[in-house]
């Protein structure tokens, strides 16, 4: 099962890039259509044969479509290649170097300010950051897709919770994976949470919690540490409370997972 779910998250997020490459080639493909509209009123005005053109059209609206698909590829080239900017710096940094984090360890820098699309954010913003959460007392992320009925139940069950407590104490951020983005936002208004998403991720859950994440689950941040990847089953209201009051939590980690490039 967790095979088919990780292949399906794979396609999907081939089926994304492909898209996006695509339509951004088509984009910059239409800057050419002003430029060979010019050529054929020209052709025109010198009366000569359009077959003597056909060929040179064809060839430089080939070699321009190629060069709008490098630069669009180019473009993508922080998803493809495993590539990130920090909001912070602006610079470049390859996922190869992340280190999944272990229960205890300190949220690194890069994580904070790791760029994340959003969509349903109560002030229309399209990205974020962890760090704009980092004051509170307790941050649950739970990676979801629309297909994944534990993982719905799961919100439904902390954003129950969540409602109990303020802003300052719990923020709950559900994290949609190996899903198509486009699904994400018809799918929250159609299950009425009020809550924003991230969507597209492939770098929290496929590098940074990778240890004990092998699809979906929780993950708990607390105190600038990760505090907890929780099992839903052996979770419940008390052991957020007891989170929120940085007191000690037992047996309620997933097993961590062998890795084989830490």
């Amino acid at each position: 099962m967790k095979q088919h779910l990780r292949l399906r998250g794979e396609l999907c997020s081939f089926h994304n890039h492909f898209k996006n490459i695509r339509t951004k080639a088509l984009k910059l493909s239409a800057l050419s259509f002003p430029l060979l509209k010019r050529f054929t009123y020209n052709v025109q005005l010198k009366r000569r044969p359009y077959t003597s053109y056909l060929i040179p059209a064809a060839t430089a609206a080939m070699i321009l479509f190629c060069v709008c698909l490098a630069h669009a590829r180019q473009q993508d080239a922080y998803r493809i290649t495993g590539t990130v900017v920090s909001a912070a710096t602006g610079v470049a940094l390859s996922t190869d170097s992340i280190i999944p984090l272990k229960i205890g360890d300190t949220i690194p820098e890069a994580l904070w300010n790791l760029p994340l699309q959003i969509v349903n954010h109560p002030e229309g913003k399209d990205t974020i950051t962890l760090n704009d959460y980092r004051d509170r007392k307790l941050i649950i992320i739970d990676f979801w897709a629309s297909y994944c009925h534990p993982c719905i139940r799961s919100i439904d069950k902390f954003d129950t919770i969540r409602r109990k407590y303020t802003s300052e104490q719990l923020m709950l951020l559900p994290v949609q994976v190996y899903d198509l983005k486009e699904k994400a936002l018809p799918f929250i208004k159609k299950h009425g949470w009020q809550l924003p998403s991230i969507v597209g991720d492939t770098i929290m859950n496929k590098k940074y919690f990778r240890r004990y994440i092998t699809g979906f689950g929780l993950v708990w941040i607390a105190n600038g540490r990760l505090l907890a990847v929780p099992d839903l089953r052996k979770v419940n209201e008390s052991h957020v409370e007891r989170a929120i009051k940085r007191k000690r939590l037992d047996n309620i980690n997933r097993k961590e997972q062998p890795i084989d490039n830490p």
